[in-house]
């Protein structure tokens, strides 16, 4: 059996915190795996899904995809905590570990939703606010087993003198995503160029989605890993304030 491996007991310099983020993804990234195919791909499903006029239906979709997509979500964190500990779980009792604490995590994200959409309503900036100033509902509830507005409330206090530097984390996967997407574009553009009529737009559309697919069930456990170290180093500095 592994031994348990002990985390950082001190908070740690925003390099540091980034730099755990990554290595711990690494380490975790093969575990975390079958938890982010499926996540990656019903997360997907809303972009490439062509739902017509029908936006009610689109909407309901939308709304069930992403209450999934938080079970997911909730199991990635696990799994990702897991292997910082060097006790990686099996993926059947990730699922168990989860399930006992989905229903929190549903309460938290309706709410969760609801604030940061009503904070895009208004303007951009502050739905951006609100969205990284909540976003660590789920760790609070997995590793700290909050109450579900109890999640939302300490995920508050955790990032509110800290949101620049929660940010800075975040900014990290979502640079090497959009990088990741703009070369599928180029290189599905070329392929249209050198096959000309015969690559069909319903083929580009196609061939684009598979190669997000595999880039987002590939890089999508770095957020759960940052977030992670994050969550726990925030934890630290909330600790010698108190």
């Amino acid at each position: 059996m592994n031994n348990i491996v002990l985390l950082p007991t001190v908070p740690q310099p925003l390099t540091k915190v980034i730099s755990n983020g990554l290595n711990l993804y690494r380490r975790a990234r093969f575990k975390m795996l079958p938890l982010s195919t499926i996540y990656s791909l019903v997360l997907l499903s809303n972009l490439f899904i062509d739902f017509g006029s029908r936006t009610t239906v689109m909407v309901w979709y939308f709304v069930v995809t992403y209450l999934v997509n938080l079970y997911f979500c909730a199991g990635l964190f696990v799994q990702a905590r897991a292997v910082w500990q060097n006790q990686p779980e099996p993926f059947r009792k990730v699922l168990l570990i989860t399930i006992k604490k989905y229903l929190r995590c549903l309460i938290a994200g309706m709410a969760y939703f609801v604030l940061t959409y009503l904070g895009l309503l208004l303007l951009l900036l502050p739905g951006i606010f609100v969205g990284v100033i909540l976003m660590l509902f789920i760790p609070n509830i997995m590793f700290n087993d909050s109450q579900p507005f109890d999640a939302i409330k300490r995920s508050f206090n955790l990032i509110k003198g800290n949101w620049w530097r929660s940010f800075a984390v975040i900014f990290v996967p979502i640079i090497i995503i959009l990088l990741v997407f703009v070369f599928f574009v180029l290189i599905i553009n070329l392929l249209h160029s050198l096959i000309g009529t015969s690559f069909s737009s319903g083929l580009q559309v196609f061939y684009f989605f598979i190669l997000l697919w595999l880039a987002f069930v590939w890089l999508m456990p770095m957020f759960f890993t940052l977030l992670t170290c994050l969550h726990h180093d925030l934890s630290l500095r909330n600790k010698l304030l108190e």
